[in-house]
């Protein structure tokens, strides 16, 4: 099967648990999550590689955002309050 669908000219959409199957057929991966749709170039180790960076990214912004609400807290104190240093 795995040699008539790489030699299948057309488009193939299709649904798999088999990370080989993904990694040999597909040349791009499409994700559901939470009513968003997320598109990878490449067969599953690299689907895993970008969403992997991805999520690294995610959690770098989010902790430079915490990292400036903090900072914003801080400097609110002061001005409320100058006296205190």
């Amino acid at each position: 099967m795995e040699e008539a669908l790489l030699t299948f000219k057309g488009t193939l959409l299709f649904i798999s648990h088999d990370r080989y199957f993904l990694n040999v057929l597909a040349d791009r991966i499409l994700e559901m999550d939470q009513q968003k749709l997320t598109s990878y170039f490449g067969g599953y180790d690299a689907y895993k590689y970008d969403k992997g960076k991805k999520k690294l990214y995610l959690l770098r912004k989010k902790k430079s955002l915490l990292h400036l609400k903090v900072d914003q807290a801080k400097k609110a104190k002061r001005k409320a309050n100058p006296n205190q240093g």
